[in-house]
């Protein structure tokens, strides 16, 4: 078998409900010199026996029985990893037939960028597209114009060089805004790119919480204090962190009166053209119409 260019590095737990409709999505895909890495983070739910159940010499399939967290399996990836890519990925999203082609050329042709990621299609229930999040950013210097208050970058549908993510790995102390730390301590000797397309359907509307809201703000807050470069005068990182404990305070008021669905809207609430709708539908066609070779 030859070697794969790219390396799918996805990190799963508990997310049976996903796991075909996953693997429909990576087989559906027109990019086909990858290897998959399907690492079990300990799983309850019998996804393993679901992961295992794929027959194809390109899926590698490694189980836990310890929920380690994200970073410690990203980096656990990024080591074992034959691809001169790593395309990073959730268990629980989909993303557009072309995905990892479109970003393989561009890190073909870009070989100063280290990181490009796409746009998102923001799904509801039942898969119903509920508009685009769109970045509104290309450049590494747009992307980072203000990096105390974030990047404006999605990590999920990113993809990197493999050698760039052993020199920059995930902080492992970080169980949730793992992104947000990684940009943190990569950003000024890297350079990103993103490409203003919604080729990653990103299902978010039943993920938000306001513990969950909670914790990130936090790990953010306390990523700026361990961090952000010296460059940044100390009031700087103080008001950042504080009005991290702000954005708590306003989302802990919102959830009381009943208007959390509103504020999760905002991260959607670019209207799909009729062209991205068009786009979608005949995406999904292909990813459902695509049947994984598997023993179930």
């Amino acid at each position: 078998m030859e070697r794969p260019e790219l390396t799918i590095g996805i990190s799963f737990y508990n997310t049976t409900d996903t796991l075909i409709g996953l693997a429909q999505c990576i087989f559906a895909q027109t990019f086909k010199n990858w290897e998959w890495i399907l690492i079990d983070d300990g799983s309850t739910d019998g996804g393993y026996e679901i992961a295992r159940a794929i027959k194809d010499p390109r899926v590698r399939v490694i189980r836990d029985d310890v929920n380690r967290g994200r970073s410690f399996r990203y980096n656990y990836i990024t080591q074992i990893a034959r691809g001169d890519f790593i395309a990073r990925f959730d268990a629980d999203d989909l993303c557009h037939p072309t995905k990892f082609q479109r970003q393989v050329e561009f890190l073909r042709t870009h070989p100063n960028v280290d990181l490009v990621s796409t746009d998102l299609l923001c799904l509801g229930p039942n898969d119903v597209p509920l508009g685009r999040h769109n970045i509104k950013t290309t450049t590494h210097e747009e992307i980072c114009s203000k990096p105390l208050q974030g990047f404006w970058i999605s990590h999920a549908p990113m993809m990197g060089r493999t050698k760039w993510f052993r020199d920059h790995p995930y902080p492992e102390q970080y169980k949730i805004a793992v992104d947000y730390a990684l940009f943190l301590t990569s950003y000024s000797t890297s350079r990103f790119a993103n490409i203003p397309e919604p080729l990653y359907f990103y299902r978010e509307y039943e993920t938000h919480s306001l513990r969950k809201y909670y914790l990130t703000n936090v790990a953010v807050s306390r990523a700026i204090k361990e961090y952000a470069p010296s460059s940044f005068s100390s009031m700087e990182k103080h008001k950042a962190r504080m009005a991290r404990y702000l954005r708590i305070g306003a989302y802990a008021l919102a959830t009381v009166m009943g208007l959390q669905k509103r504020l999760i809207s905002q991260r959607s609430s670019h209207q799909l053209s009729e062209e991205d709708r068009q786009v979608f539908e005949e995406a999904m066609k292909i990813i459902r119409n695509t049947k994984p070779d598997t023993n179930l």
